[in-house]
């Protein structure tokens, strides 16, 4: 009986130490990360250097909705969009137009160029094929740009690239865009979205910040005109450092 009684305890013993050991290693990691956070939170800007990747994303979403069980045909599609201003504005507008030409099983065959418009120089965008759409379909033209310096996504209207600004307003101010196509049903709606995305990833500190500057513009029907689209900013999106020093702008 002693001897069943003292395997017993033994047993809890054994039981009691392992949960102890779980449990500390538990409290022990918490207290590391929470180490590691308190750090990252403090420390300068300038030691994620080697290891964040920055980069533009510059987007034209179209997304066409029809009347369900009507199969819709949209053609002769030719888009103007704005060139972007500041630094690699040229660079990302080079890169849009032969990512959009390569094109993939998603988008369909497109062509894309520059073009000189009573606008000044913009980005023309052509469908080469009838786009078939049934009830809804999203077809979106991107290009993502990386660059070899950190994105200003505080104050990117001054240090970023950014579609034409209000000084009076310049958060809130509009682009110039042409569009033309032919729609089979007149009653789809088509909605029109460009935007210019920028952001920074830190990877050592699980970190992202961002801004997007986009317009948007919503139609029915066949169209063949100009039209001002209201841009919209949002910066400073995600997590900063304490003490950071922005180089978005450097030459």
């Amino acid at each position: 009986m002693n001897k069943i009684l003292k395997t017993g305890i033994g047993i809890s013993i054994i039981i009691a130490l392992v949960v102890l050991t779980y449990v500390g290693m538990i409290f022990g990691n918490l207290f590391f990360l929470g180490i590691v956070e308190t750090a990252q939170d403090t420390i300068n800007w300038e030691y994620y250097g080697d290891d964040v990747k920055s980069e533009y994303m510059y987007k034209l979403e179209l997304q066409v909705i029809s009347t369900p069980d009507i199969r819709t045909t949209i053609d002769n599609v030719t888009i103007y969009i704005p060139v972007l201003s500041g630094k690699d504005n040229l660079t990302v507008s080079e890169s849009f137009i032969a990512d959009v030409k390569q094109g993939n099983i998603y988008t369909g065959k497109w062509d894309c160029y520059f073009v000189e418009t009573p606008n000044g120089t913009m980005i023309a965008v052509e469908n080469v094929e009838p786009i078939m759409v049934s009830e809804k379909r999203n077809i979106v033209l991107n290009t993502h740009y990386e660059t070899d310096y950190i994105i200003d996504t505080l104050e990117p209207i001054e240090n970023a690239l950014n579609f034409p600004i209000n000084p009076d307003d310049p958060m809130e101010s509009f682009s110039t865009v042409y569009v033309k196509y032919d729609i089979s049903e007149e009653d789809a709606k088509v909605c029109f979205d460009v935007s210019i995305h920028g952001s920074n990833t830190w990877y050592n500190a699980r970190r992202q910040d961002s801004y997007l500057q986009h317009g948007h513009l919503t139609m029915m029907g066949s169209q063949d005109n100009w039209y001002k689209v209201d841009n919209v900013m949002f910066a400073g999106e995600g997590r900063y450092p304490e003490i950071r020093e922005i180089r978005g702008s450097e030459s």
